[in-house]
């Protein structure tokens, strides 16, 4: 078996690794063993694959290499490669990214932390374990990249600290979030309890700050709090312009907001503080997924259904008829889309998916700065599955993968090439989309 990663609105280029708007992307940009996206953001993505010298390959064509890092297949410890695809990093960054094989190894066990801004800077750098120890007491490395404008003002191209030297001996770090505003939030949990907490900096001075000088105490301090659940494992925390949305080790989501404007976006009443705190309507439901972006968020359960709630991003074009509660997104009639029935709640709305005329379930979902994907499936009579890849929103760079890039689709929509084929990874950043699937 063989995987596929397809890129909508997204031009992927080999010669200059660079990623522009394209309006047409339904050809596969990679085939491999297996494929996993790490990152993703507005101007770069960073894609982990397998190096297998006998099965991998880009697009149609089959061709090898990776648009940085190359090597692999005898040569490499593992059999991965890593690709950085944009215009946020260097050229050392790039090789420094790509060419890490502590990164490449923890890549397709999901143990590295890609960290940025999705919708200013990108990737601005990562955190993975050194295994030059116990495994169990592993060290991590913390790698941060500088912007342009950070250079300009002194601020080194790559910086690498340990996490031991930052006195995180006692404590591992699971995520790494910065948001809209520029603030960052380092979570930590400790290895002999369960006391996770976050530390929150200002912005990503303070943080750099706090590990250049990590024997000196950086004022003013970072913003400590104690996290009031266990975190899933691994972590599920997502944010978008507004919220923060968290999955606990019980299945249970849990919202936040240091922006009272919108909420829509926290999925409940603001309750007058910034404190994250559980989603009421979702705590009889076991989540299994979470995705967030724009102004839009999303919950999967483990009974297939699917949560959405949020608005459209200022200045869109439309909104999404799941979401305008007029019922405008009917399911009568419906025989294969994405609706609404019944009386819903006035922040989360719960959808009907259905798949030539029978009810699906939903198991992947994935937004981007205000479209929405969403992967399905019905078992059918002997063992027949049907599977289809549903989008909406925002269409404006093809980020839909319809083929049209029309401006806004307000109901969901199929993307009929895809039909039938299995979804293993949906990723959404931006004004692009990302697609996995396996080819059985």
């Amino acid at each position: 078996m063989r995987q596929r990663l397809y890129a909508f609105g997204l031009k992927h280029d080999d010669n200059n690794n660079t990623a522009r708007p394209s309006v047409s992307a339904l050809e596969p940009v990679l085939q491999a063993r297996s494929i996993r996206v790490l990152w993703a953001a507005w101007c770069d993505a960073v894609i982990a694959y397998s190096n297998d010298k006998d099965d991998v390959g880009h697009g149609r064509d089959g061709g090898g290499g990776g648009g940085g890092g190359g090597g692999g297949g005898g040569e490499e410890p593992w059999p991965w490669v890593l690709t950085y695809i944009g215009t946020g990093l260097t050229t050392a960054q790039k090789k420094c990214l790509t060419g890490d094989g502590h990164l490449k190894r923890a890549a397709p066990l999901g143990e590295a932390v890609l960290f940025g801004s999705a919708m200013h800077d990108g990737l601005r750098g990562y955190v993975v374990k050194t295994l030059e120890a116990n495994v169990e007491h592993a060290d991590q490395r913390i790698v941060l990249f500088g912007t342009d404008l950070e250079m300009e003002d002194g601020v080194p191209e790559i910086q690498t600290f340990l996490a031991s030297e930052s006195d995180f001996t006692a404590t591992v770090i699971t995520d790494v979030k910065i948001s809209s505003e520029g603030c960052v939030s380092l979570y930590i949990k400790s290895r002999f309890t369960t006391t996770e907490s976050i530390l929150r900096f200002a912005d990503f001075t303070q943080f750099r700050r706090f590990f250049s000088f990590a024997t000196h105490p950086i004022s003013p301090a970072p913003e400590v709090t104690l996290l009031p659940y266990s975190s899933h494992d691994p972590p599920q925390c997502v944010i978008n312009a507004t919220t923060t949305t968290a999955v606990d080790d019980n299945m249970r989501v849990w919202t936040s907001t240091r922006d009272p404007r919108y909420p829509k976006c926290l999925a409940r009443p603001y309750n007058g503080h910034a404190d994250i705190v559980p989603l009421p309507y979702l705590s009889e439901s076991y989540v299994t997924k979470v995705a967030s972006g724009g102004y839009m968020s999303a919950a999967v359960s483990s009974d297939g259904e699917l949560f959405l709630w949020g608005q459209a991003c200022p200045g869109s074009e439309g909104e999404l008829d799941v979401l305008k509660g007029d019922g405008g997104a009917g399911v009568d009639g419906l025989e294969t889309g994405v609706g609404i029935d019944g009386e819903q709640d006035d922040f989360v709305k719960c959808a009907d998916v259905r798949i030539d005329g029978e009810e699906a379930k939903v198991y992947d979902v994935a937004i981007g700065h205000g479209h929405v994907l969403a992967a399905a499936e019905v078992c059918g009579m002997k063992g027949v599955t049907k599977r289809v890849l549903f989008t909406a929103g925002d269409d404006g760079r093809a980020q839909l993968g319809l083929g049209t890039g029309t401006g806004f689709e307000e109901m969901f929509k199929e993307v009929t090439c895809l039909r039938g084929k299995r979804i293993v990874q949906l990723v959404a950043a931006g004004w692009s989309s990302y697609v996995v699937s396996m080819e059985e």
